[in-house]
């Protein structure tokens, strides 16, 4: 997990879609959705997907700890000092923010993500349908 200084640079992903999903060890949700994110990261990941977690633990330890009980392949960023938070202002617990191939933020999801809407909407962003 990426800690304190680490940026995501979203300018270096520009004509991809991104998912940035804000997430805590402590939200129940949050240990729902990790692993139908990852499914999804993995399947549309070589279409263009790009998808980054942000914990927004206060502690880094727990965030590790829950990782380890839900594993993902994608980025993972701890939100030390809740920087990343500050700026993005998500509203809840989990929020899922999607980036279009343009850098703009086309859509926030707060709270828990319904997998098959979040599906149709990268397959259509990607231009699959």
């Amino acid at each position: 997990m990426a800690g304190a200084g680490t940026t995501v640079d979203l300018a270096a992903m520009r004509g991809k879609l991104v998912l940035v999903d804000f997430w805590a060890s402590w939200c129940e949700p949050c240990r729902r959705e990790l692993p139908e994110l990852e499914a999804l990261y993995k399947r549309h990941q070589a279409s263009g997907l790009e998808l980054v977690g942000v914990s927004m633990d206060e502690a880094r330890g727990d965030a590790e700890a829950f990782l380890r009980d839900v594993p993902v392949s994608f980025p993972m960023i701890f939100d030390e000092g809740q920087a990343l938070a500050k700026s993005w202002s998500p509203p809840k617990m989990p929020t899922l923010y999607v980036v279009d191939k343009d850098g703009k933020i086309v859509k926030v999801i707060a709270g828990e993500v319904k997998v098959a809407e979040l599906e149709a909407e990268v397959t259509q962003r990607l231009g699959g349908g």
